[in-house]
């Protein structure tokens, strides 16, 4: 398996943007874990993708990997209250309730 996936992933602001992408493709870690998440094999990947070895997949799944061990989560407290005078509103992906007058 290989270890040292930064040999095969990187990130260039003038690739999409600077999404992660496997080196000397446009094809990024995103699509391709998108694929995997989707039920692709990586036979499959590899199949539609010649481009790509195997040892690109692994990359992947290592840089996925990593990038969820270094997440960090914090736990926040929330109320929800019963009552038929609240509204809820949503800002972005947090949901807000408030009290109707």
């Amino acid at each position: 398996m290989l270890d040292d996936w930064q040999e095969r992933i990187v990130a260039d602001p003038k690739i999409l943007v600077g999404k992660p992408v496997i080196k000397g493709t446009r094809l990024s870690v995103e699509f391709i874990l998108d694929l995997l998440a989707d039920g692709w094999t990586i036979e499959r990947i590899l199949d539609d993708y010649p481009q790509l070895q195997h040892e690109d997949i692994m990359a992947i799944l290592k840089y996925a990997a990593e990038m969820v061990k270094e997440e960090k989560v914090y736990p926040l407290s929330v109320k929800f209250l019963a009552d038929e005078n609240i509204s809820g509103h949503s800002r972005g992906n947090i949901k807000c309730f408030e009290k109707s007058s």
